[in-house]
């Protein structure tokens, strides 16, 4: 299994690493940071260039640190430079991943999807795994999944999961969704049903991370 880590200097990704790592120790990740083109007259000095890269270091670093923790031992790092959304997606395509782990934003609560992550969850035609700022979850012997409307577990990561979990599945649909949904360890969801029902209300109902399939 390959799994792409879009990275970020931020307490989320780490969190999402060391979520990831307990779930798939033996994947081949792929730790991956697109800088965006400088707009608006500002001039890429070799300073902020200096800046920036050692940021971009410290996060990839952070993230290996962790995932090697868990036993990880195939680690592949990379910086892009361009659009974001399509940067990432063709990347996927050109490496065969086959999760995308994202935050939905860099930095601050989560109130709702950056553009950034919006953007590839709608373009990504690979599962994409989203970690909120507030999917802080202990971990036992079992997984508690819940697949929401039609959306079902795909059966190749549930074989992964089952090599290391008890994993106990539930279904329900958007409308039975409590406010605060807790209890569970990973949530299940259409890109369809997650972009057109779910997204704007994540922090509000969502409080584990949510595996969004196409």
């Amino acid at each position: 299994m390959k799994i792409m880590i879009c990275t970020v200097d931020s307490p989320a990704i780490y969190k999402l690493a060391d979520y990831l790592a307990e779930l798939f120790p033996h994947a081949e990740y792929h730790i991956v940071t697109v800088v965006k083109p400088v707009h608006r007259r500002v001039t890429l000095t070799k300073y902020y260039e200096k800046v920036l890269m050692d940021t971009i270091t410290k996060a990839h670093t952070s993230v290996e640190t962790l995932l090697k923790k868990h036993g990880v031992s195939n680690i592949i790092k990379h910086v892009l430079r361009g659009k974001p959304s399509d940067l990432l997606r063709e990347y996927c395509e050109t490496y065969n991943i086959d999760l995308v782990a994202i935050t939905p934003r860099a930095t601050a609560e989560c109130e709702g999807l950056g553009r950034t992550a919006k953007r590839l969850i709608e373009k990504c035609r690979k599962p994409v795994l989203l970690y909120t700022p507030i999917s802080d979850i202990p971990f036992t012997t079992t997984l508690h999944v819940l697949e929401i409307e039609d959306a079902v577990l795909p059966e190749d990561i549930l074989a992964i999961l089952q090599q290391r979990k008890e994993v106990v599945v539930e279904h329900k649909a958007v409308n039975e969704l409590e406010d605060r949904m807790t209890g569970y360890d990973l949530f299940v969801a259409k890109k369809r049903t997650f972009l057109e029902l779910l997204y704007k209300h994540i922090c509000r109902k969502i409080w584990s991370p949510i595996l969004i399939i196409p």
